[in-house]
């Protein structure tokens, strides 16, 4: 059975301290259907983990909309740049490793 939990992240503006950002993530949690929300006041993001079939992304917006602050979802160009970069991140690694594993394979061949 797969999960289906869905993943977003929501510009947040008009957070200015710690309060700010528990009280953001507060209203985004108990909306029904979320299982995490992270806000981070630095960035002005909140990332939010829930089940779309029990909560509309409408509804998580006008959650913290209803707590004093504005949101929006980034525009798609900064996701679209932002799953390019995850991409690149992911193909970085993998040639890491293997680069790490065809070093110790020649190490192990050079002693033997």
């Amino acid at each position: 059975m797969s999960d289906p939990s869905t993943t977003i992240d929501l510009d947040v503006t008009g957070m200015t301290c710690a309060a700010c950002q528990a009280t953001v993530q507060r209203a985004l949690t108990k909306a029904p259907g979320v299982e995490k929300a992270a806000v981070n006041l630095m960035s002005g993001e909140a990332t939010v983990v829930f089940d779309p079939s029990r909560v509309a992304v409408d509804t998580l917006l006008e959650a913290v909309r209803d707590s004093g602050y504005d949101a929006e979802l980034p525009p798609p160009d900064v996701a679209e740049q932002e799953a390019r970069e995850q991409a690149q991140i992911a193909e970085a690694r993998s040639l890491m490793r293997k680069a790490i594993v065809s070093l110790a394979l020649e190490i192990g061949r050079a002693h033997v």
